[in-house]
């Protein structure tokens, strides 16, 4: 009896030592772990903790000011959404659409998170894939436009004078907190880059959002601001030569007003293109709402095809659509911002119906397309003139 005490505390003495030991290296993996998070930014502590499913973007609810306003997919002008699947890029976002022969071309960007990175705590890249009609990847996997840069942003695909361009923003190299524009010349059969043209007016630390399209006459113009209405044009796009022309400053300024003091000011999106005898281009803004959460709203507007380019019609309101903000925030995004991000967009006609294809960004997070009734948006919009 008493050797078998003996044997029964010999063991659970081991027991306890074993515990004890797993204990400590539990610990200490808890604290390794707590180290590397202080390191990350404080959204990717976040998302680190959230786990690799993300946040349902679906838990939160829209604020108020945006609760009144009705789904453009209810009022007839958006007929479907799609959600573009990229192979072996878990988040790509912020996609640029482009037609090419009978597919698509989509440009987006995507982040590889550093997780000893301080002072840069993601790198961004611009990929490229060839869609079919129904927004369905065509290649095995995604090409990878070398710009020389682990730091390009939100690229905006566009055509002149017959060829392709891309217009990204990018850090300055002399200066690693202000960031530029950059106008890259397309090798449409290597999906590569020619050269890449550096931009910029000195005007801010930050320049992003310039929207390029072209002028049947006077070759690439890009929209600097739209309030006030700036237009710039680029000569040559191999070289820096960015001339400001004609300024549209004659507007009745009381849309901008109206959208501006409610939604935030008005920032670029899609290359504006000619539809039915004018530009027509789609923009976004933001605003904070009483819990702190960031909103990224898009509206659209067409102005004059040529020169003083006067605006001549506005969204009254953002475009919203049932679905909208709702998908996962993953990898990089930052939990506490949603945002409906318009970055090109193609005009077609598709079984029979004149349709506008618009590629955005949606929670930093997804590719979405927005299939939209043209003749339904343009008469949603309302005059500024």
């Amino acid at each position: 009896m008493i050797h078998t005490v003996s044997r029964t505390l010999k063991i659970v003495g081991a027991l306890i030592a074993v515990l004890l030991v797993f204990q400590m290296h539990v610990f200490s993996q808890m604290k390794k772990l707590s180290k590397k998070v202080n390191n990350l930014t404080p959204h990717m502590k976040t998302m680190d903790l959230l786990g690799s499913s993300g946040l349902l973007s679906s838990n939160l609810q829209l604020p108020p000011i945006l609760g009144h306003i009705p789904y453009a997919d209810e009022t007839g002008i958006i007929l479907s959404t799609h959600r573009v699947n990229v192979p072996f890029i878990e988040t790509p976002y912020n996609a640029s659409l482009i037609e090419q022969d009978d597919h698509y071309l989509l440009f987006f960007r995507y982040d590889t998170p550093l997780v000893n990175g301080k002072d840069v705590p993601f790198h961004t890249h611009i990929g490229s894939i060839r869609l079919d009609p129904f927004f369905h990847p065509m290649d095995a996997q995604a090409s990878v436009i070398q710009t020389q840069s682990a730091f390009s942003e939100d690229a905006r695909v566009f055509k002149a004078n017959g060829d392709y361009f891309l217009a990204y923003n990018d850090i300055v190299p002399e200066e690693k907190k202000y960031r530029g524009i950059r106008i890259a010349h397309l090798d449409m059969q290597t999906h590569s880059v020619r050269y890449i043209t550096p931009l910029s007016r000195r005007m801010n630390k930050i320049e992003k959002n310039w929207m390029p399209f072209e002028h049947k006459d006077k070759g690439i113009h890009l929209v600097y601001s739209i309030h006030p209405h700036q237009i710039l044009q680029l000569p040559r796009p191999d070289v820096n030569d960015v001339i400001p022309i004609t300024l549209s400053q004659t507007e009745d300024l009381s849309s901008y007003f109206a959208w501006e003091t409610v939604w935030g000011q008005m920032r670029g999106g899609t290359p504006p293109r000619l539809v039915d005898g004018e530009y027509l281009s789609f923009f976004h803004s933001a605003f904070r709402d009483e819990r702190g959460f960031v909103w990224y709203v898009m509206g659209a507007y067409t102005f004059e095809a040529e020169a003083p380019f006067r605006i001549t019609k506005m969204s009254p309101h953002p475009i919203l659509y049932r679905g909208a903000y709702e998908a996962p925030i993953r990898n990089t995004a930052n939990p506490r911002v949603r945002t409906l991000y318009p970055v090109s967009f193609v005009a077609e006609t598709r079984f029979g119906k004149e349709v506008i294809q618009l590629s955005c960004g949606e929670n930093d997070s997804c590719v979405k397309i927005l299939t939209i009734d043209k003749d339904s948006l343009l008469k949603s919009l309302k005059p500024v003139l």
